[in-house]
């Protein structure tokens, strides 16, 4: 089967293995914090999609890996496999007051907390 398959579509498969081995390395390192599959729903952790990524983009630096540029909401193609395992949910709705403030229409994630904010919630 891959003998046939367009060379544009093997490079595609191989650009999404090595963007999702990134995501994956990040959600299991000491920079992230997964909240358990059983934590229920409205107990889970939030944060920003936007703080996420830019969390993401610093951890791939300093460890020297490439940045994963289809890292969008939109895009999940890019998440949908290791966000379903882990009970993670890309969300986004009209209103949403986080951390003193009321979003609008804006990208969040349920399920994860960066290390840092943690010790910011409390």
């Amino acid at each position: 089967f891959w003998k046939i398959v367009p060379q544009e579509l093997l490079k595609a498969q191989k650009r999404v293995a090595a963007a999702t081995n990134v995501l994956c390395e990040f959600l299991e390192s000491n920079v992230i914090i997964v909240d358990d599959v059983s934590t229920p729903r409205e107990e889970k952790n939030v944060i920003l999609f936007k703080e996420f990524k830019e969390e993401m983009t610093r951890f791939c630096l300093e460890w020297t890996i490439q940045v994963p540029s289809r890292f969008t909401p939109s895009n999940s193609d890019f998440y949908d496999s290791q966000f379903q395992a882990n009970d993670i949910e890309v969300f986004m709705p009209p209103k949403y007051k986080y951390k003193g403030k009321t979003y609008t229409n804006q990208y969040f994630i349920r399920g994860v907390n960066i290390v840092s904010q943690e010790a910011e919630d409390y």
